[in-house]
């Protein structure tokens, strides 16, 4: 999701320099992007929400917010337990 913060660690990249092991970088990742090629499913919505509520945008943050209520009810109206 938007803002989402991961930390990966790759300990098994190791450099060895006689006695010494120098292992490799740690990275740190953050989605900070916003979705232009339209919502494909509930998460991308949700992630453009926050982006909207982030940037202060609240009429795009309240027709997503239809949208997602829309996608959920019509997700729920096909796909009912037998």
């Amino acid at each position: 999701f938007r803002s989402e913060f991961q930390k990966y660690v790759i300990d098994y990249f190791t450099e060895e320099y006689g006695n010494k092991v120098k292992k490799s970088q740690v990275y740190n990742i953050v989605n900070n992007t916003i979705n232009t090629e339209g919502n494909n499913g509930r998460f991308d919505y949700i992630n453009d929400m926050l982006a909207s509520r982030e940037l202060h945008d609240i009429a795009t943050m309240r027709k997503l917010m239809h949208g997602y209520c829309v996608q959920n009810y019509v997700t729920d109206q096909y796909f009912k337990p037998i």
